[in-house]
């Protein structure tokens, strides 16, 4: 419900779409809120009735789907659409309401929810930069895979935070200027001068108070530019093609004052633990048709995204875009789509074991790797832009 509020309006109950008439935090059409609880529109229902409504409708849309990705899908085009897209994922391919895909807002909703929906809970992944790493983490000097894709999410997370949180602030402050503003303006009305008193006491200790909710906006400000910072560093090092590692980049903080070091030296540590060097590929023969491409799937791509609760869907088949390695006349090259509605995580992690460095999500980019002696062009494919938000598309030609 969360994800959905905050990417349907960004958490204002009043918020009201002046195109389509949808309303409230939850952007109800008229004829879905059809009156509830008494009120015409969902904008003026106090939040709790919009609440109420949008946990009925989710909870029979997931009792019927049983899937939070088809969830999404019915609450942005329609249960007939879900049911469609159960079937076929493919059907939402250039569905919309003129302002997002329907794949693309399924991405965001997912997103906003912080974690995989369709894979198991083992395989999340936290982002929590006020979280310190353990003591005696095997971190110094170690190469690691630094990710500004993943910054520049956090930072999204944590502007969003930040939004909310000053929300409720100047809510809170308004509600208590109303406090004794006089028949004309009172709107918090309180039985007794002496209980009035207290509650205008406790609201200021709330909202004036330094170690309390005035204090959680700087804190959050100070986060973001902290992760900012990081990212900002890591894009010089990949421009530079420096050599990464936690310690190097932690050595370019310092110019920054000592307590702006230790937290982005903490946030380095907590994200990019030691990476476990190995041999890529090792083991893997190319052999059979294709030109040996399928046989690298069969060896190394299926199986280790099935690790991570992915299966293979499309593979060989007659695709539109001419170029694209599904089709069976590009005899030199294999391409297999593995459906999910959560797969930023999956398709890095794949290109990180291929040993691919900068790869990017809404991105056609291409990559060359060797595989038992031979050389290969690989394609990772993931990103509502490029219309991949149902599945992780992962394409190899002989080079």
């Amino acid at each position: 419900m969360a994800a959905v509020r905050q990417v349907e309006s960004g958490g204002d109950y009043r918020a009201r779409n002046a195109a389509s008439g949808a309303s409230g935090a939850y952007q109800f059409i008229d004829s879905t809120w059809d009156g509830y609880g008494g009120y015409r529109r969902a904008m003026d229902a106090p939040p709790q009735v919009q609440d109420r409504r949008a946990e009925q409708l989710m909870s029979q849309y997931h009792h019927r789907y049983q899937r939070w990705d088809l969830v999404a899908v019915a609450w942005h085009g329609g249960p007939s659409l879900a049911d469609r897209a159960r079937r076929d994922p493919g059907v939402l391919r250039g569905v919309g309401d003129g302002q997002i895909s329907t794949a693309g807002y399924v991405a965001r909703v997912l997103a906003a929810a912080g974690t995989g929906l369709t894979r198991p809970a083992s395989h999340r992944q936290e982002l929590a930069p006020w979280r310190l790493p353990r003591r005696g983490a095997p971190v110094a000097g170690r190469t690691v895979a630094i990710d500004p894709d993943r910054l520049h999410r956090l930072a999204e997370q944590l502007t969003d935070h930040l939004g909310v949180v000053e929300h409720a602030y100047h809510r809170c402050r308004g509600v208590a200027g109303d406090l004794g503003a006089g028949p004309a303006g009172h709107r918090v009305q309180v039985a007794g001068a002496h209980l009035e008193a207290r509650l205008r006491a406790a609201l200021a200790d709330a909202l004036d108070d330094w170690d309390g909710l005035r204090r959680l906006p700087r804190l959050l400000t100070r986060d973001i530019g902290y992760v900012v910072e990081v990212r900002r560093r890591v894009l010089r090092a990949d421009r530079t093609e420096a050599r990464r590692t936690v310690e190097g980049l932690i050595g370019t903080l310092a110019g920054h004052g000592r307590v702006a070091r230790r937290h982005a030296a903490g946030l380095m540590r907590e994200l990019y633990p030691a990476a476990r060097p190995g041999p890529v590929f090792a083991g893997v023969e190319v052999r059979g048709p294709w030109a040996g491409t399928e046989s690298i799937f069969d060896q190394f791509v299926t199986p280790f995204l099935r690790r991570r609760g992915l299966s293979p869907g499309m593979e060989k088949w007659h695709n539109p875009n001419l170029a694209s390695d599904h089709r069976p006349e590009h005899t030199g090259a294999y391409a297999i789509d593995y459906p999910t509605w959560s797969g930023l995580d999956d398709a890095r992690a794949v290109a990180r074991a291929m040993g691919i460095r900068g790869w990017r999500p809404d991105s056609y980019q291409q990559h060359v790797i060797e595989v038992d002696g031979q050389r290969f062009r690989v394609q990772i494919l993931w990103g509502a832009r490029i219309d991949h938000a149902d599945h992780v598309h992962v394409g190899i030609k002989r080079a």
